[in-house]
């Protein structure tokens, strides 16, 4: 509120605003707000990230691709634009696209956990389980912070899902 005192059309503080409320059950709501602030302000990143997140949240995939494409253009330096751009592609059944976009990222952000633990889910969405698994393993490619721990735990469940019997658990033949 006292930003927009100062500047009533500081963008920040608009957006900041639309996203102090839950979205859920107010998804057409916020969507109009989203939008018209993208009238007001087509070059906010964040705001195209905004809607790209609330298009994801309702199902709209291949549209939130073109928000989530448009936040990276603007401003190429936010992660979290080419981590919504990979989760669009994703959702929308392009996981080679999301893949090469994660790729993308990750030449920027060598240390991302988020995009790089993506790499491994849109592996195993297209069924490539030991590739995932692999891939987590990859010792020379995985963030600092991430617990090796972790990477083996969440490895042997993309092993067990590489078997016969780990796929038939999850209802594939």
């Amino acid at each position: 509120g006292r930003a927009l005192a100062l500047d009533p059309d500081n963008a920040d503080a608009r957006l900041a605003l639309i996203g102090a409320y839950p979205w859920f059950r107010r998804w057409l709501e916020t969507e109009k707000s989203l939008r018209a602030f993208l009238r007001d302000h087509p070059d906010s990143a964040l705001g195209n990230v905004a809607l790209g997140d609330l298009l994801l949240a309702v199902g709209r995939n291949e549209e939130a691709i073109g928000h989530a494409r448009r936040a990276t253009e603007i401003d190429p330096m936010q992660q979290i634009g080419w981590a919504t751009l990979a989760w669009a592609h994703h959702f929308a059944g392009r996981n080679d696209e999301a893949a090469m976009v994660i790729e993308e990222g990750l030449s920027r952000w060598p240390q991302s956990s988020r995009l790089w633990f993506f790499g491994s889910e849109v592996l195993a969405a297209s069924n490539r389980f030991a590739e995932s698994a692999a891939y987590l393993r990859d010792s020379s490619r995985r963030p600092r912070l991430v617990p090796q721990a972790l990477v083996e735990s969440v490895a042997r469940t993309y092993d067990a899902l590489a078997t016969r019997s780990g796929t038939a658990a999850y209802g594939e033949t």
